[in-house]
C-alpha cells in the first residue's frame, strides 16, 4: 500500500469591514467573503480516494526507461515527429520513442517519482528563479524528457475499465499506450487520466510513452521536471463511480451531524444496469457510526447518474487540536447483492469541525464552485480558523493497481 501525505497552511482571517464575515482563501489566490452563524457547516471537496474493488497492488512507478530528448533538434529528439503519418490524423502512427516498437535497452531505468532538473548541473543561461539549474527556455537540451514503461494486462481484465492517473508531472506532457495517441496536459501542477481501455493488448505487453516539456516556466520559483508523482493503473467495473466521484457535506448541531453524500455513478457498460448504494461514514476506530442507501436505482448503458444520500451521527466526535478525530466515507455500489465497486473518502471530506464555518442558503448555491477544489497533486488545505486551530488533512493511501 503506498502513502502520500502533503500539507500546506493557509489563513482564515476576519473581515475588518464586517465582523459577521470571515475571508476564506481559495486557490486562485483570492479570498471570499462567507457568512459566520450559528450553524456549522463545511463543503469541501475530497483530495484523494481509496478504490477498494482495484487490485491491491503498489503504484505504477516502478520499472521506467528515461533519456533527455530535445525540443527542436530531431536528431537529438529520436527523430519524432518526423514520419510519413501523423499521431493525431492516422491513429496509433506514433514514431520515435511514442512508437510501441521503439528500442529503449539503452535508456536509463528508474522508478517515480523523477525529476531530472534537480539531477542538472548549474548553468549561468538557466533561471535564476529556478536556482540556476540547467533545464528551461535557455538550456534547451536539457528542457525535454522522455518516460517509457512496458507493462503486462492479463488477459482476465478484458471487459473491466482501465485507465492512467498522473498526479503529477511538470510540465506540458503528452501521452501515448501502444502508439496510440491519448492527451495533451499542459499544466505541471494538476493531476490527470486518461482511459486505456480500448487501446490495451490484452493477454500481452502494452507500451505508455510520455513527453515531458519543461521549457517554459509556470512560478517563479523551483518547479522541477518530469514525472514527479505517482502514476496509478486503476481497473474498475464497468459500472463505477468515477475519480472525484464524491462529494460530502455536513451541518453539525449539539447533538447530531447531518451528512449528505452525493455519489456519481458511471456505467461505461453496453447494457443497463440495476444496482443499489450503501453509504457507511466509519471512525478513526473503524467503528460504522452512521449507515445509509440508496435502492432500486437504474442506469442506461453509457449513462452518468448522481445519487444524494443522507446519514445522521449522534453525537459525532469532533475535530479538535486536542482531538483531532477524522472519519472517512466508504461508498459500495453493488449488483444484484454483491460488491461492484468500493470507493472510500478520505477524512478532509468528512470531519466534524468545532470551529463555526458557515454556508448560508443564500451563499450555498456558488459556494460548490467557489470552494477550493483540491487536486491530487497540490497538498491538501489546512486551514487556520479564526479561533487558531489548525486543521489538517489526515495521510490519505490509494490501494490501486
Amino acid at each position: 500500500m503506498a502513502t502520500k501525505v502533503a500539507r500546506v497552511s493557509s489563513t482564515f482571517r476576519r473581515n475588518p469591514v464586517n465582523r459577521r464575515f470571515s475571508c476564506l482563501p481559495h486557490e486562485s489566490g483570492h479570498s471570499f467573503p462567507v457568512p459566520r452563524r450559528s450553524v456549522r457547516r463545511i463543503c469541501l471537496r475530497h483530495q484523494r480516494y481509496r478504490r477498494t474493488s482495484a487490485a491491491r497492488a503498489p503504484a505504477h512507478d516502478a520499472g521506467w526507461r528515461f533519456a533527455i530528448g530535445h525540443p527542436y533538434d530531431k536528431a537529438r529528439d529520436f527523430y519524432h515527429e518526423t514520419g510519413k503519418f501523423s499521431y493525431v490524423t492516422k491513429a496509433g502512427y506514433a514514431d520515435g520513442p511514442a512508437a510501441a516498437a521503439f528500442e529503449d535497452r539503452g535508456w536509463r531505468r528508474l522508478d517515480l517519482p523523477h525529476d531530472w532538473a534537480v539531477e542538472a548541473p548549474y548553468d549561468a543561461k538557466a533561471s535564476a528563479s529556478h536556482g540556476y539549474k540547467a533545464s528551461g527556455r535557455d538550456v534547451p537540451e536539457r528542457s525535454i524528457g522522455w518516460y517509457r514503461k512496458t507493462f503486462a494486462i492479463p488477459a482476465s481484465d478484458l471487459g473491466r475499465r482501465i485507465s492512467v492517473e498522473f498526479d503529477g508531472v511538470f510540465r506540458d506532457s503528452i501521452v501515448w499506450v501502444n502508439g496510440f495517441y491519448l492527451g495533451r496536459h499542459a499544466c505541471g501542477y494538476t493531476g490527470f487520466r486518461y482511459d486505456l481501455t480500448d487501446y490495451l493488448n490484452y493477454g500481452g505487453d502494452n507500451v505508455i510513452a510520455v513527453r515531458v516539456d519543461a521549457t517554459m516556466e509556470e512560478g517563479w520559483f523551483y518547479e522541477g521536471a518530469g514525472i514527479y508523482r505517482h502514476v496509478w493503473l486503476v481497473k474498475t467495473a464497468p459500472l463505477h463511480v468515477p475519480q472525484w466521484g464524491t462529494y460530502v457535506t455536513t451541518e453539525v448541531g449539539e447533538a447530531a451531524a447531518s451528512i449528505t453524500a452525493c455519489t456519481t455513478v458511471d456505467n461505461e457498460g453496453v447494457e443497463a444496469a440495476a444496482f443499489e448504494i450503501e453509504q457507511n461514514i466509519v471512525d478513526p476506530d473503524g467503528r460504522v457510526v452512521a449507515t445509509g442507501a440508496v435502492h432500486s436505482l437504474s442506469l442506461a448503458a453509457g449513462a452518468t447518474g448522481e445519487y444524494p444520500c443522507a446519514l445522521d451521527v449522534p453525537h459525532p466526535r469532533l475535530w479538535s487540536l486536542e482531538s483531532p478525530v477524522l472519519h472517512r466515507l466508504v461508498t459500495t455500489i453493488r449488483v444484484g447483492g454483491a460488491i461492484g465497486d468500493r470507493y472510500e473518502t478520505p477524512s478532509a471530506s468528512a470531519a466534524f469541525f468545532s470551529t463555526p464555518i458557515v454556508v448560508s442558503s443564500s451563499t450555498a448555491g456558488t459556494w460548490r464552485s467557489m470552494a477550493p477544489i483540491i487536486t491530487r497533486t497540490t497538498p491538501a488545505w489546512a486551514w487556520r480558523c479564526p479561533t487558531r486551530c489548525r486543521l489538517s488533512a489526515s495521510p490519505a493511501s490509494r490501494t490501486l493497481e
